[in-house]
């Protein structure tokens, strides 16, 4: 708000001085000088406020939306939730004997250790898992199982929805980030 005060003050003085002067006279030439001074200030200083403000967007975590006070708890823990899925695909990713030995994606087994934030391996996970945490019906986790048997597993979680024609695409992206493919 003083830098933007500072300009304002600036600009006014520019336009009541440069009336009273002659033009090319050097007062005249000082008061257009200071005018081009400022006016180069002011974008060094909007590039330094741009480069402030996209480095704390890219650090800042995500906003919560908006909700009842008494939602703003459920909504912090779901977005919890999903910041451990995503670190749990990283390490799918880089490191999948690790995942195995940590049993992500795993909720049909006790006692794990690692919390993956409801991870669901379609490529391990009996099916009356897949239908409690994936909230797919009966027939579409009968579906996967028989697919994952067949194919001796999937690859990729997007295979999911090419080799299961009962889960439809809508459905898949509500999902798709709860889904682990860990190898067969």
């Amino acid at each position: 708000m003083a830098a933007a005060a500072g300009y304002l003050l600036a600009a006014i003085g520019y336009i009541c001085g440069i009336g009273s002067f002659a033009i090319d006279s050097g007062p005249y030439n000082v008061v257009v000088g200071m005018y081009v001074l400022v006016w180069a200030l002011g974008i060094g200083h909007v590039l330094i406020l741009q480069r402030q403000v996209t480095k704390h967007a890219e650090t800042a975590p995500p906003p919560v939306p908006s909700a009842a006070p008494g939602n703003a708890m459920a909504l912090a823990q779901a977005a919890a939730r999903a910041q451990r899925r995503r670190e749990a695909q990283e390490l799918v990713l880089q490191n999948p004997v690790a995942a195995l030995e940590l049993k992500v994606g795993r909720p049909d087994i006790a006692h794990r250790q690692y919390d993956d934030g409801g991870l669901v391996d379609v490529n391990h996970v009996p099916a009356e898992w897949l239908v409690r945490g994936l909230e797919i019906t009966p027939e579409q986790a009968a579906q996967i199982v028989a697919v994952r048997e067949q194919r001796a597993g999937f690859l990729v979680p997007d295979e999911v929805l090419v080799h299961c024609p009962l889960i439809l695409p809508a459905r898949f992206e509500l999902i798709r980030d709860r889904v682990a493919v860990l190898p067969f």
